[in-house]
This record gives structure tokens, sequence and C-alpha cells, in this order.
């Protein structure tokens, strides 16, 4: 006797690993489209926290039933979008070891985001760099559009999404498995299925046996990218002159950093040269910089940090300042810890970039009423 639908798809959540009852979007029918005037909404981990416990009726999650079940029927109906960030992946992959606890979290993201997700920070800054570079170069617009929101992981870190196919098989038989009438199902609980173990992330088990799999390159890279930080705050002890003008030296060192080698790709693209750029005065030049929110973003948490000389920059504010970088100037409503937020007000930036900030996730459903008035 054959299987029906969903006692396949069950089989293969049982084989996948898969708890019974998580990955709460197999499922479901598809995403509704989100209406024009829903507000984007990125939430920090901790906040994730807090909807996983209520979801789990756990008494911790008492306080936040109430956010809970307004995120999940504003979501469903398309009213709200809540989107995930490629610095979100990493965190949950990196700062929560245990398998149930990421479980439990991909549970409650993929239920109230349906992974919809901002585009990578890299292709974010590379349009905001390209239009602030047209308007001070004369240039014409870009023809091309970079998409704000998409769908899933491969979108968070390439800005581009994927489509589930069969594969490895002749024309003839693909074609007779497309002509099924549940293949557009099953396509689809396949899509929804990986998505959800790519945001859970990977079990030591699954990672043993993926080629090639290793989360040495990563780790080594965030580390890198740490004791650059370090090494930044001891220059700036050693030389109290550029603590005197630190918003300008954190901007340009953002610049140089973010945009060093893809300036000149970037102007070749518009009929420009790297003569034209530094034919600009300083003036225009620091400009373009601070027309760029992304930098903007970074330079607001970074000058924070290291005005405090006595405050080792560690892996948190690391990935605070990644998520914050893409969310802020991206989103309607930014929810996270307080020290960001009063880095970001002290530049202005909730006025400039038009955001609202909001320290916890139980402030959520009251502001977003706000919004709709």
């Amino acid at each position: 006797m054959s299987l029906s639908l969903d006692e396949l798809t069950r089989a293969f959540l049982t084989e996948q690993g898969i708890p019974e009852g998580s990955a709460p979007t197999v499922f479901k029918a598809p995403a509704v489209d989100a209406d024009p005037e829903a507000p984007l909404v990125h939430l920090d981990l901790k906040d994730w926290v807090n909807l996983a416990k209520a979801r789990k009726s756990h008494p911790e999650g008492a306080r936040f039933a109430e956010s809970y079940h307004f995120l999940r029927e504003a979501t469903e109906r398309g009213k709200v979008q809540v989107v995930l960030s490629g610095a979100l992946y990493m965190e949950l992959s990196m700062a929560i070891p245990g398998e149930r606890h990421r479980t439990d979290l991909a549970d409650v993201m993929s239920e109230i985001t349906r992974f919809r997700s901002l585009n990578s920070r890299a292709r974010l800054l590379e349009a905001q760099a390209d239009s602030v570079l047209r308007q001070m170069l004369g240039r014409p617009a870009a023809s091309s559009h970079t998409p704000v929101v998409g769908h899933g992981c491969y979108f968070a870190f390439e800005g581009r999404e994927l489509r589930t196919r069969l594969s490895g098989l002749s024309d003839e038989v693909l074609a007779d498995y497309y002509a099924l009438r549940d293949m557009p199902t099953l396509l689809y609980r396949a899509a929804e299925m990986m998505e959800w173990m790519l945001l859970r992330g990977v079990t030591p088990e699954q990672g043993a046996e993926i080629s090639g799999y290793s989360t040495v390159e990563v780790s080594n890279m965030e580390r890198d990218r740490i004791a650059r930080e370090q090494d930044f705050s001891r220059l700036l002890q050693e030389s109290p002159g550029l603590r005197r003008k630190l918003e300008s030296v954190i901007l340009g060192r953002e610049l140089f950093a973010e945009l060093g080698n893809e300036l000149p790709r970037l102007l070749t693209r518009m009929g420009a040269s790297v003569d034209d750029f530094v034919q600009l005065s300083a003036e225009r030049i620091a400009k373009f910089a601070g027309g760029i929110p992304v930098l903007l973003v970074q330079t607001a948490l970074r000058r924070q940090h290291h005005a405090n000389s006595s405050r080792e920059f560690k892996s948190n504010d690391l990935r605070d300042i990644d998520q914050m970088s893409v969310a802020v100037p991206c989103c309607d409503i930014v929810v996270t810890e307080k020290h960001s937020i009063d880095a970001l007000k002290r530049m202005k930036l909730d006025e400039r970039l038009e955001t609202r900030f909001l320290k916890s996730v139980d402030q959520l459903p009251a502001a977003i009423q706000d919004l709709r008035r």
C-alpha cells in the first residue's frame, strides 16, 4: 500500500531527525503575500528566546504570550513582516549550542517569519554606495533594483533565492514527476524542511556526514574580525588625538574596510574612475560615507564601544553590529538591546532612518498599532 503525501512527509521528517511537531510550516499553506503597507520588524535573539518560551507555554514566557499570538496572527494575514537576517542565522548557529534550544527557536522563528529575510549586508551596502555615488558624480540611477526582503537562508547571505527542484533524472522521468497532482505540494514541503534545517543548523551527527562541512573557517573569520577591533582599541589608547575625533575616524575606517576593494568596480560600472572619486573634496567624500546607512549604523555602534577603552570587544558585539547594520536601515521597527538603542539615538539614526527602537518584544503589539494610526 502506497503512503499518502502526509505520511510520506512525516516519514521524511523522522528520517531527518526532526522531532514530531517541529518544522511547523511544513504542513501549512504557503505564506500569503504581505500587505504593501505591512511594517518590517527585526527581533534580537533574546526576544526570539522569549517568544519560544511563550510558544511552549513555559512559565517564563507568560509575559510574552500576547506578543507571540499577536505576531502569529498578524504575520499569517500579511499585516506584519517579521524578518530574519544573515547575522541572526549565524548567531543562532554559533551562540546556542544545545540542539533542543535551537529546535525550539527555529520552530518559532519559522512560524512567524515564514523564512522572510533581509538581503545580505554586502548587497545592501553595495546598492546604497552605488546610489550615493551616482548622485554625487551626476550619473543616471541604476537600472536594476536591489530587493530588501526575500525568502530563505541563501537570500540572507547571497541576495538570491533558491528554488527546490528535482535533479539527476532524465527529462522523461522528470516530466512524469512534475505531472503528478501532489508534486507542487511535495516540492513546497521539501523546501520548507530544507529552510527549517538551515535555520536550526545541522546536528553534530549530520555535520559529520556532510563532505567538507566545518565551522572552523567561520569561527576563524569571526576571531580575526574581533582581533582587528581589539587592535584598534589598543591604537586608540596609544593615540589620544584619534579618540578626540572618534566618529570621523571610525567612519573613515568603515569606508575603507567595507568599500576599499569594491569602489573601483562600482565606479567603472557607472562610467567613472577612481580619479573622478579622489578629485572630490574631503568634505564630499565624508558626505559620501555619511550617506550610506549601513556604514552609519556600524559607525554608531563601534563608536560607543571604542569610546569605552576599558571594555574588550567580544563576539556578541560583532554579531550585534552585523544584525543592526542591515535591520536598522531597512526595518520600521527594530527590537534590540538598550545599549545599542542609546548608541543609535546618539547619532539620531532613529530620526534619519525613520526607525523605531524597542527594548523588548512585549512592547511590539502597541508599537505596531501606533504605526497603523
